[in-house]
C-alpha cells in the first residue's frame, strides 16, 4: 500500500516537477483543489458612510427598539442643537455689522478732520503741511479700501474652492446648474 500512496503523490507532484524542470507548459497543468477554491472564491467590500446631525436610519431604529423614546429624545435634542447654533450665529454676524459699521464711522470722521486740518493748514499759510496732510489721508483711505477689497475676494475665493472643490478659474469656467 505504502508504494501506491507514494506513487499517488509522485503523480500529483508530477505537473509541479515538470513546470518547473521546463518540460511542460503551465496552460496544460491540471489545477488542484485548493486553486478551483482560490478561483471560485468572490470578495465583496460595501463601504458606506453617513454625515448628519442623527445617526444613520437603522442605526436610529435600533435606538428606538433598545429603548422606546428615545429617538424623540435625540430629534429634540439635535433640534435644540440647530436652533441654539443658529442664535449663536445671528448673534455673531450682528455683532460683525455693528463693529463694520462703527469702524466705517470712525474712519469717516479721521477722514474728514484730516481734510479740514490741511485744509486749514493751506488757508494759514502752510501750503506744504496742508498738501502733504490732505493727500496723505487721501491715498491711506484709497490704499485702505483697495486692501479691504482684495481681501475679501481672496476669502471668497477660498471659501468657493473648499465648498465646490475648484480653483476660482474653474468655477468661472464650469457651467451653471441649470434649475
Amino acid at each position: 500500500m505504502s508504494k501506491e500512496k507514494d506513487k499517488k503523490a509522485k503523480q500529483q507532484d508530477e505537473p509541479h516537477h515538470a513546470l518547473v524542470e521546463g518540460r511542460k507548459d503551465p496552460d496544460d497543468l491540471q489545477t488542484s483543489a485548493s486553486e478551483l477554491v482560490l478561483r471560485q472564491q468572490v470578495a465583496q467590500l460595501i463601504a458606506s458612510s453617513w454625515a448628519g446631525p442623527l445617526p444613520h436610519p437603522d442605526v436610529f431604529r435600533k435606538y428606538e427598539e433598545l429603548m422606546p423614546g428615545l429617538a424623540n429624545r435625540l430629534v429634540a435634542m439635535a433640534e435644540a442643537q440647530a436652533h441654539h447654533r443658529m442664535e449663536l450665529e445671528k448673534k455673531a454676524l450682528g455683532s460683525d455689522v455693528g463693529r463694520s459699521q462703527q469702524g466705517l464711522w470712525a474712519g469717516l470722521a479721521v477722514a474728514v478732520l484730516s481734510i479740514v486740518l490741511g485744509f486749514v493748514c493751506i488757508l494759514t499759510g502752510h501750503d506744504w503741511a496742508g498738501t502733504v496732510i490732505s493727500t496723505g489721508v487721501i491715498v491711506a483711505l484709497v490704499g485702505v479700501f483697495i486692501y479691504g477689497t482684495t481681501s475679501r475676494t481672496r476669502e471668497r475665493e477660498r471659501k468657493r474652492e473648499a465648498m465646490t472643490g475648484t480653483a476660482p478659474d474653474e468655477a468661472a469656467n464650469a457651467p451653471s446648474p441649470s434649475p
